[in-house]
């Protein structure tokens, strides 16, 4: 009898272990199921700073810069279908795991945006770029976001620096070959192709090593107002898919709250959110992004500080305009793909390293030195009457900018409301650099139109000035939010991880203790 309860118990303290516990990857691993990262940032940026300019201004030279600031912003609104895809890929039951058939997806549309582009320019109708241009960001945008949940759903907490330095250095690899194509003689027509087949190489390594297993939702069955219930249950070998973080901090108010129907339900009462069932109405489908900024203030500002971040970086777009304008390049766009290169370089020494580092010091003080610095670049290019201090400006950007880019998702994954919703949550995350990049991108193409040359289609060096200190005031703000974060989880990772295989350890113990009380009282109702 002993010996039969003690094997049922055995299955579900296992799997509590196993869900609690993810097992370190090897570097090489990591490098290769995030690469479709290097496709995202071969297409997202060089599309964005390079494509759709010129495009524009080949086909409709008029209003260059307004209609480009128009165009981008609008983009940003397709960039929210990765919200709708991570909110099916976060209880998706695919047997290829939740996050790789969304890859996949996000992969197709991208790959049909290059092709309505293609076809876009072949008949100069700035419509069809235009439409492309969307379907490009709403497949970036759902590939995107499945691939970051990746990392807190396979990585243990103490990788997570090394997964974000992993994906900043994919993402800055990936910009440098995107700009590196329009230092070359090919056209934005030929490069369209290139995408194409970045994306498809990609989606394929990621696919195969991400190495991700089918997900099944926990059986809330048994869940009941007493919590010792489903306690009970594991004891008895029932496997309800609960994890010895489910029962941490849920009080009987929360308990309440859970309905046999909804595992979604529990996930919404244990972040502070007041949801219905699980469905599909779109009220139930806004509760999903719910969490309380009560109870997790550090992952609301850190939304804050990427909001600000991303409204300076949407400046960029207009990079190309300035060096025709005021540099007087000749060539705008093979300068644009040079300086690039630099600022990429400069952010690929940092990435890696200061992803590994952040896991023993924390992300917060990196993150605030890479904001610093981005801001510190743009006085050089105020400065700026030759190549000389156009460069200085792209090294300590490229430094400011791959600081910032690792630190920026470490802290995410550390700070997230719920783990079990990872996807929603990150995704929500990438809101913020969505609708800094719509506002950046809007205010920077109406200020930088006001000083306009009539008639000359070009800008003056005042117009540039403005431009540039719109960025260092929200870079400035960025800075100022990010100082009142005071969770900075790194440096206490392994220590927490350690912690949680304590707990695991003393949960499976008090599952064998019940068994033993069970049995002991079975007996003594038999005597």
């Amino acid at each position: 009898m002993r010996t039969f309860a003690r094997a049922a118990v055995a299955v579900p303290t296992k799997q509590v272990a196993e869900l609690n516990l993810l097992k370190p990857r090897r570097w090489w691993m990591v490098v290769l199921f995030l690469s479709w990262n290097v496709a995202y940032a071969v297409a997202v940026n060089s599309a964005s700073v390079i494509v759709l300019p010129y495009e524009v201004k080949r086909i409709q030279p008029s209003k260059a810069s307004q209609t480009t600031g128009l165009v981008s912003g609008f983009a940003a609104v397709f960039q929210l279908a990765g919200l709708v895809g991570i909110y099916f890929s976060d209880t998706s039951q695919s047997i290829f795991g939740r996050r790789r058939p969304f890859v996949v997806a996000g992969t197709f549309v991208c790959v049909c945006g290059c092709v309505v582009m293609f076809a876009g320019d072949l008949l100069e109708s700035l419509f069809l770029v235009i439409v492309g241009f969307y379907a490009l960001n709403a497949g970036l945008s759902i590939g995107s976001a499945a691939l970051y949940a990746l990392i807190p759903d396979v990585l243990p907490a103490r990788q997570h620096g090394m997964g974000s330095g992993v994906m900043a250095l994919h993402g800055v690899v990936g910009s440098g070959i995107g700009y590196a194509l329009f230092a070359t003689s090919l056209t934005s027509r030929y490069v369209l192709w290139v995408y194409v087949g970045f994306f498809v190489v990609f989606a394929a390594v990621t696919a195969v090593t991400a190495r991700e297993q089918a997900w099944s939702p926990p059986n809330t069955s048994l869940l009941t107002e007493n919590p010792k219930h489903t306690i009970q249950s594991l004891a008895a070998g029932e496997d309800n898919g609960y994890a010895a973080e489910d029962l941490e901090g849920v009080d009987d108010s929360d308990v309440a709250q859970l309905k046999p129907q909804s595992a979604h339900s529990r996930r919404c009462a244990a972040t502070g959110a007041k949801c219905a069932e699980m469905g599909t109405s779109l009220k139930q489908f806004l509760w999903s992004y719910g969490f309380s900024p009560r109870r997790h203030p550090d992952f609301l500002m850190l939304m804050i500080v990427r909001f600000f971040t991303y409204t300076n970086i949407a400046s960029l777009v207009y990079m190309q305009y300035f060096y025709s304008d005021v540099i007087g390049a000749k060539d705008a766009t093979e300068l644009l793909g040079q300086v690039s290169l630099v600022t990429l370089g400069a952010a690929v020494l940092v990435a890696v390293p200061v992803g590994i580092v952040s896991d023993r010091i924390g992300r917060k003080l990196p993150m605030l030195s890479g904001i610093l610095l981005m801001a510190v670049a743009y006085v050089p290019l105020m400065c700026a009457k030759s190549l000389a201090l156009v460069f200085v400006s792209a090294v300590i950007y490229g430094f400011g900018n791959g600081v910032y880019s690792t630190s920026d998702i470490a802290m995410a994954c550390d700070t997230l409301p719920s783990k079990k919703a990872s996807g929603v949550f990150l995704a929500e995350f990438s809101i913020a650099m969505t609708l800094g990049l719509l506002l950046g991108e809007g205010v920077n193409g109406l200020s930088l139109e006001a000083f306009a040359v009539s008639g000359e289609g070009r800008y003056t060096r005042t117009g540039y000035l403005v431009l540039f200190s719109e960025a260092v005031a929200f870079l400035a703000v960025a800075f100022v939010v990010a100082t009142f974060i005071r969770q900075d989880r790194g440096k206490k990772a392994q220590v927490e991880e350690e912690q949680e295989q304590a707990d695991a350890e003393v949960f499976g113990q008090t599952l064998l203790g019940l068994v033993d009380d069970a049995e002991q009282d079975a007996q003594d109702g038999q005597l």
